[in-house]
């Protein structure tokens, strides 16, 4: 794996204590990974544990893309790469796809979690920033045009209430008459809403947390492959220009069976009947920036509603038994991490660097 690079001057700003703070993040990451799995195999990823599936794909990149977007993975007009799509729950513990706060005794609300889709695209020409994958290019999104937490400082303060709760000893409410049931990440977010207030004097940032998280909550999937992604972190275009990305599903969902949500994998049920049934394609497009354009790029809590999205690409995962278990073997020994990058595509902002390390320590753990 790469070492952690110089900032990007004139991108990034990286905050005092910033390397320390990341060092302690990943060392609370290899202690839930010793607290969830022990030291015995297998280990699980550090976040997006749980896969609902993985599926062979093709990314094309348009045939008449403008040569203003001709950068890196892109720069061919034209050309085809061979893919994975690995599709996720985001949340840190393997668990229901969907899980239900009740208040009294009584469904208040079904709360749905993030869900996450990675791309690995191989063989792509080009200066990478890894020695492991050098021509390989790592697309990572999830279902939201924004993460909950802004910084590192704050994935700190949301890590530590994450090494407390799973430390503490565990409990088995019900749902009786009279009873409150929160799930964990509903708690979780919760007391960071609140430790931020506490600790960084960031009302506001938690007011912003709280409104994230209640929207990512909300957001019902029907099926991994009828969903919009986004990168929500920003990257590089290039040598001077920034980028987001993001994919949406081309057509609406085939004419097939519908998933128990009661079921606690129905996402897995779905994402077979869907690529059983049929083809399915995605448009991948991206936000440029100009360096003229200020951007927020230290801040992964705000999207760039100002700049419209360009179509780039298509990803097309033909249909296809996403049950097949050397297919899904396979796709849980590879490593996804941003890093894997094209020089023109670099990972730039704290939550990202924060991304080198985190995502090392898991690999490295689920590799002993």
């Amino acid at each position: 794996m790469i070492e952690p690079l110089s900032p990007v001057a004139g991108v990034e700003n990286v905050p005092q204590g910033e390397t320390e703070q990341i060092e302690e993040i990943a060392g609370l990451m290899r202690q839930l990974l010793e607290k969830r799995y022990g030291s015995a195999p297998p280990c699980l990823r550090g976040v997006h544990p749980k896969a609902h599936g993985c599926a062979r794909a093709t990314l094309t990149v348009n045939a008449d893309l403008p040569d203003g977007l001709r950068v890196g993975l892109f720069a061919d007009a034209g050309a085809s790469y061979e893919a994975v799509v690995r599709f996720s729950n985001a949340a840190a513990l393997v668990g229901p796809d969907c899980q239900d706060t009740v208040k009294n005794g009584v469904l208040a609300a079904r709360q749905h979690g993030s869900r996450g889709m990675a791309v690995k695209i191989f063989g792509v020409p080009g200066e990478g920033l890894t020695d492991d994958e050098p021509h390989t290019q790592d697309l990572l999104m999830v279902n939201f045009q924004v993460f909950p937490f802004a910084n590192v400082a704050d994935y700190l303060v949301l890590t530590r209430l994450q090494l407390r709760a799973e430390s503490a000893p565990p409990s088995a409410p019900s749902a009786t008459a009279g009873q409150d049931v929160e799930p964990d990440n509903v708690r979780l977010f919760k007391a960071f809403g609140a430790e931020l207030v506490k600790t960084q004097g960031g009302a506001l940032r938690a007011t912003r947390a709280r409104e994230i998280s209640t929207a990512i909550q909300s957001s019902a999937m029907t099926d991994p492959v009828s969903s919009k992604y986004f990168s929500a972190a920003p990257f590089m275009f290039g040598t001077d220009r920034v980028m987001k990305f993001s994919v949406r599903p081309e057509a609406p969902a085939a004419d097939t069976p519908l998933a128990d949500t009661l079921d606690p994998d129905y996402l897995r049920t779905a994402l077979a009947n869907r690529l059983r049934a049929t083809d399915v394609s995605f448009e991948l497009a991206v936000q440029v920036r100009e360096p003229s354009q200020e951007a927020a790029i230290e801040d992964v809590t705000h999207d760039w509603a100002d700049v419209a999205y360009q179509p780039v690409a298509r990803i097309i995962t033909p249909k296809q038994d996403t049950e097949d278990m050397d297919l899904r073997q396979r796709c849980e020994t590879l490593f996804f991490t941003p890093w894997h990058s094209l020089i023109d595509h670099r990972p730039v902002g704290g939550i990202n660097r924060l991304r080198l390390a985190v995502y090392r320590a898991s690999v490295e753990r689920r590799r002993q």
